[in-house]
């Protein structure tokens, strides 16, 4: 079994800190690894990014951050014409 390097105080404040950093409006339409990099510039190291994802995935918060549009479903032309059967190339039906 392996053990963890941080105390149970340590992984609370931590994830804490975490769920504080990725909802925020700065950060809210990017990526943990975008949110990673940023903060990194910045000189602020949080966690790993895999960590990120982690933590992310154990709140059920892993998804599209950002709205999609729904396209409607339609029909393309052809499908709504009704089928012509045809006898073959260049007879007519007796």
């Amino acid at each position: 079994m392996r053990k963890s390097r941080y105390t149970e105080a340590q992984t609370v404040a931590m994830l804490r800190d975490i769920l504080d950093v990725l909802p925020a409006p700065r950060f809210v339409d990017l990526a943990p690894a975008q949110v990673y990099a940023t903060r990194l510039d910045a000189g602020q190291y949080l966690c790993a990014e895999r960590t990120r994802y982690r933590v992310l995935a154990s709140q059920h918060e892993v998804r599209e951050r950002r709205a999609q549009r729904h396209h409607p479903v339609t029909l393309c032309p052809n499908c709504l014409r009704p089928r012509r059967i045809s006898c073959g190339a260049g007879t007519s039906p007796s």
